[in-house]
């Protein structure tokens, strides 16, 4: 789909957006495949951050051409529509959000699928911009009336500017909680998952990011964490091939 390439590109222009200023810039590589060089091979609150805000720019694009009328494979939401309220109706094209939402998970979660910390963060992640998306839906209304009178309006669900994705990650970069990595045993064999370093602080929520410190710790016997890939950053590199993706698109654009 286009809108994915388009959604890549956003993702960057609203990192190199927020890192205006400062001394690591979302400065791209023209000539390599890992378009931002080795910062996302640390593990760093940056690294998090370009997973969430990719995801979400993704996720943002695809909806945005579902409700436009320029993909084929999809349309306007209709399946969040309740009641109208007073003075309102509904009306226009609500954005299928969770549509885009699904493209953005199997496009960027895609290589995610291995027993360990690195891909769990990679998918808690992107998870993280996606959610953003979704908490981030409104009712958008148009006035209809004489003399802009408003009698009567039609509202539709819409997402926000993108520049408020931007922002709410960033707020949620700088205030990331630290994880560490824990190994269980189980039939499978050894299994990587992650809880926050210091019990004395709020654990990451779906609102709030994280940093992955690249520590392990034996837990024996065996036990069945699970880590909900919920909407906060983790601290942890792991787009090369995303980073591809995203060469492939600046030479596209």
């Amino acid at each position: 789909m286009p809108s994915v390439a388009e959604g890549v590109k956003l993702g960057i222009q609203e990192c190199q957006h927020q890192f205006r200023g400062r001394r690591w810039n979302c400065t791209t590589i023209d000539d390599s495949l890992a378009i931002f060089g080795p910062v996302l091979d640390k593990a760093t609150r940056e690294s998090a951050f370009v997973h969430a805000i990719a995801s979400a720019g993704v996720a943002f694009a695809v909806t945005r051409s579902c409700a436009e009328g320029t993909s084929t494979i999809c349309g306007c939401d209709s399946h969040h529509k309740g009641p109208p309220g007073e003075g309102w109706k509904w009306g226009g094209c609500s954005e299928d959000a969770d549509f885009g939402v699904l493209v953005s998970r199997e496009f960027a979660d895609a290589r995610e699928n291995r027993p360990d910390a690195r891909s769990a963060m990679n998918r808690h992640n992107n998870e993280a911009g996606r959610t953003t998306i979704l908490d981030h839906m409104h009712l958008k209304c148009k006035c209809h009336g004489l003399s802009g009178s408003c009698e009567v309006k039609t509202c539709w669900w819409a997402q926000p500017d993108f520049r408020a994705i931007g922002d709410y990650l960033k707020d949620k970069y700088d205030s990331a909680s630290e994880m560490v990595v824990e190994k269980h045993r189980e039939s499978r064999g050894w299994v990587e998952t992650l809880r926050a370093k210091y019990a004395l602080f709020k654990p990451p929520t779906e609102h709030d990011l994280g940093a992955l410190v690249l520590r392990q710790r034996l837990l024996l016997p065996p036990q069945r964490h699970r880590t909900r890939p919920d909407a906060a950053l983790g601290w942890l590199s792991g787009w090369s091939e995303l980073s591809r993706v995203w060469a492939a698109a600046g030479a596209a654009g």
